[in-house]
């Protein structure tokens, strides 16, 4: 039995990397001219056991056959990756993408534009910049191809991006390199040797010296935003605590972030006692009326944690009763996606549909595609739960074509699939 589920394994694998198209010219190796599948084998046999030169001259003479045959552009294509031959991995990168593209085959677009990418990573080439362009485009035409996010996050590692390579690492799960990247982004900056101090002494519990260096952290640079809600948050002046609180604000507010507000520090321990100490204090303006909705909103995770879910809905619905609306920020997604999935729990599908349509109306507002699509793969969901299977499946199809979270692409596509099940279950008499 381990046997055949090793081999439905491994069979799968392999259609997975094989090119899968059905038009003439490019379809599979078994239909192909007894010669050319002659010369495809035996060049495969020697580029598996690393004779790529040997290799080359069979699978030239495939080539020559069938010009557009995809799988033998394919083995050529890895040959040339294998002995760093930049220039011919390009030529034939683009001409099997050519193909591919002309016949939209989504696999191979992806495949081909892995070697270009490739290419341009290559140590004896280092355009990382191109590089980064094309695994990127690898992974949208390939969205389970996640090996290029080993590659990706190499190239910005090499650009000194350091923030892009660490999430890259670390949702490749190689924590190894996350951590290296940290040290060097640390070694690369006085900034960040400082801050790093400052969050060692934090993590020590020496408020005292954890101060002195977010303080030097300003000093080399005033905005920055973990030393600002820091250094408020030890400030004795309840008036100067909230100017510092609200800087952090406005800079969140430019990077069109609406989680950083959720920040426990600045809220609850910095503004909260700061707030209420200054009775002259304007409460009517949007920063005080954030306050109290990031503190409904904490409220409810409270008493969700302890399973009082009736108690965490009506927290949610509280926090939504100070909406506020600026350039940047339009609502609190947090309390509303919350929300949703309590609603989802309680099987209350009648107000799932009505606060839906609200987080729609948000999303489309904010401009936020993302949160957008995400919603709309929560519509499918709806459907799914009073079992309009085939409504379901149009939402979720919606969904995915506007996500671009791997994560997020994968759930809907699986969601999908129980939809399919539950349609075909359904129609049975």
């Amino acid at each position: 039995m381990k046997s055949y589920i090793l081999k439905l394994i491994m069979f799968i694998s392999l259609l997975m990397s094989v090119s899968c198209c059905y038009a003439k010219g490019y379809t599979y190796m078994s239909s192909q001219d007894e010669k050319l599948q002659e010369l495809f084998y035996k060049g495969f046999e020697l580029r598996e056991k690393e004779n790529y030169n040997e290799a080359l001259k069979y699978l030239k003479e495939a080539h020559e056959i069938n010009p557009e045959q995809l799988q033998v552009i394919g083995e050529i294509c890895s040959c040339y990756q294998s002995l760093d031959n930049v220039q011919e991995l390009e030529k034939y990168s683009r001409l099997g993408l050519h193909i591919a593209q002309n016949i939209y085959s989504k696999d191979n677009i992806g495949r081909f534009y892995h070697y270009l990418a490739g290419a341009y990573h290559n140590h004896t080439c280092k355009q990382y910049e191109k590089a980064i362009k094309y695994f990127k485009l690898t992974l949208y035409n390939k969205p389970y191809f996640t090996n290029d996010y080993l590659p990706l996050a190499y190239s910005y590692y090499s650009l000194g991006k350091y923030d892009d390579a660490i999430e890259l690492y670390k949702k490749a799960g190689n924590q190894e390199m996350a951590e290296e990247v940290r040290k060097a982004k640390r070694n690369s900056s006085p900034i960040e040797k400082e801050l790093d101090l400052a969050v060692k002494y934090d993590l020590n519990e020496n408020a005292q010296e954890a101060y002195k260096h977010y303080k030097k952290v300003l000093e080399l640079d005033p905005n920055n935003d973990i030393a600002l809600v820091r250094v408020a948050g030890e400030e004795k002046d309840s008036k100067k605590a909230i100017e510092l609180g609200e800087k952090v604000l406005k800079i969140y507010e430019k990077k069109n972030d609406n989680f950083i507000y959720l920040y426990d520090y600045l809220y609850l321990n910095v503004l909260s006692k700061n707030y209420e100490k200054l009775e002259n204090y304007e409460k009517s303006t949007n920063y005080f009326k954030l306050y109290l909705m990031i503190s409904s909103a904490k409220e409810g995770d409270k008493a969700r944690e302890e399973k009082d879910y009736e108690l965490a809905l009506k927290c949610y619905k509280k926090a939504l009763e100070n909406e506020i609306e600026t350039e940047y920020v339009h609502y609190n997604y947090y309390a509303i996606d919350r929300i949703i999935n309590l609603l989802f729990d309680l099987e209350k599908y009648e107000e799932v549909k009505t606060y839906l349509k609200k987080a729609i109306d948000i999303a489309k507002k904010g401009k936020k595609e993302e949160k957008l699509a995400n919603y709309t793969c929560l519509v499918g969901k709806y459907y799914d739960f009073k079992k309009e299977y085939d409504k379901a499946i149009k939402y979720y199809d919606m969904a995915y074509e506007k996500q671009y979270n791997l994560d997020d692409k994968f759930y809907t596509k699986y969601l999908k699939g129980l939809s399919y099940i539950g349609l075909n279950i359904s129609i049975k008499p």
